[in-house]
């Protein structure tokens, strides 16, 4: 059964893609996988480290005081995505985490 990401994290990463001019997908079911919807994030391959940072930074929401360690901790430990190319652009995707 996926994650559900909180009301307060899809808030904050949705403006957070707004922000920077990505596309947030709460409906992407990747190609083949015929799952419940994941949460994507729709950019430029050379934007898939800045889609992966932020869901870090989401699923890491509820921390306060990090520092440098605790970030590096985070980022190790978030899921990894699956990534698809859309044409000109690709998505990167969680299918275990949904809106």
């Amino acid at each position: 059964m996926p994650r559900k990401l909180t009301t307060d994290q899809l808030e904050w990463l949705s403006d957070k893609c707004d922000d920077l001019d990505l596309n947030l997908r709460t409906d992407y079911e990747g190609r083949g996988h015929y799952e419940s919807p994941g949460v994507g994030i729709v950019c430029q391959s050379h934007e898939l480290g800045l889609a992966a940072l932020l869901m870090a930074a989401t699923l890491s929401q509820d921390s306060t005081g990090m520092d440098w360690d605790d970030v590096l901790h985070e980022l190790d430990n978030a899921p990894a995505p699956s990534i698809d190319s859309l044409g000109l652009s690709s998505i990167a995707y969680w299918p275990g985490l949904s809106a």
